[in-house]
């Protein structure tokens, strides 16, 4: 894959980042952000159930959307990171180690925090995509790939890129509020 589009990065750091406060993984969270999307997503073929073009197009909207929004935000907690990567660099070495720990905490909440936006902005891309591809074969929705590719991509990454969601406004909540 050509260097400068692989995400594989992104993905790793996504994965790292869904952890407890003191580093050990979170099964619940693997269960919550993917094995719930990717049941829900199942269902959807195995059920026959169908997406409205309607839906579709919100799914294209929101992924659009997203990419935007968060693209900002990226570079809002890039600045926060770098201003406080500055203020550690400056305390000296001796200073209080409950602050310096304070700092260096939210320091690494920021880096789960960048890698989280990064995934959702990924995901986002791949939602754009995927309700693209479905919307291409319009009426011919019972085409295989609509049918076991597109409409379950588009479920799973649209309840995906919502959870992400709301955990990137509780990291950013907790980053900017947690003093």
């Amino acid at each position: 894959m050509a260097n400068k589009i692989d995400i594989r990065c992104i993905l790793h750091d996504h994965l790292h980042s869904l952890v407890y406060t003191d580093g050990k993984r979170n099964g619940w969270d693997l269960v919550s952000f993917f094995l719930m999307p990717l049941l829900c997503a199942l269902l959807f073929p195995l059920n026959g159930w169908d997406i409205e073009t309607e839906a579709l197009s919100t799914f294209g909207n929101m992924g659009a959307i997203f990419i935007a929004l968060l693209i900002s935000v990226l570079v809002m907690i890039f600045d926060q990171y770098q201003k406080l990567t500055d203020k550690l660099k400056s305390l000296p070495a001796d200073y209080d180690y409950a602050y310096r720990k304070l700092l260096d905490d939210r320091r690494r909440l920021m880096k789960q925090l960048f890698a989280n936006i990064s995934y959702a902005i990924v995901v986002s891309i791949f939602l754009l995509v995927f309700s693209l591809l479905q919307q291409f074969f319009g009426e011919e929705s019972t085409h295989w790939f609509s049918v076991w590719v597109a409409r379950p991509a588009c479920v799973f990454l649209a309840i995906n890129l919502l959870l992400t969601a709301l955990m990137i406004i509780k990291r950013t909540y907790i980053c900017l509020t947690v003093s």
